[in-house]
């Protein structure tokens, strides 16, 4: 749990993507050891660190209510918005091929209060 703890203060978005779906899956064996609600509200937090993936689980979520006030609208649009993150990601070059080389990481745009605010957190079942 100390490594848990460390990793959530450090801020590591890809670790902290691992934590969120451990929440909505369970880990190992143990499948009732799932805590819905804990990785609804990670995922604002680590969408806003740039994790693609988070932000389309948030959208996911959102979009089918699932254990949060359903908001088909902002869900699909978070999804669209991951989805243009993610082609912005890989640059194509001159012939046509993907270059790799120089990647920045992707970031979310919006500030964190204004995600947490817009997916309306108090709305967590």
């Amino acid at each position: 749990m100390l490594l848990m703890a460390k990793v959530t203060m450090n801020s590591h978005a890809s670790a902290l993507y691992s934590l969120t779906v451990i929440q909505f899956n369970g880990s190992g064996d143990m499948k009732n050891d799932k805590d819905l609600r804990a990785g609804v509200m990670l995922c604002p937090h680590v969408a806003f660190l740039g994790h693609i993936d988070a932000l389309q689980e948030l959208g996911h979520c959102l979009q089918d209510g699932y254990n949060i006030k359903q908001n088909a609208m902002e869900g699909r649009r978070f999804l669209v918005q991951a989805n243009v993150h993610e082609l912005t990601v890989v640059p194509f070059t001159e012939n046509n091929k993907v270059s790799l080389a120089n990647m920045d990481p992707p970031t979310c745009s919006q500030p964190k209060a204004q995600v947490s605010n817009q997916v309306g957190l108090s709305n967590v079942k």
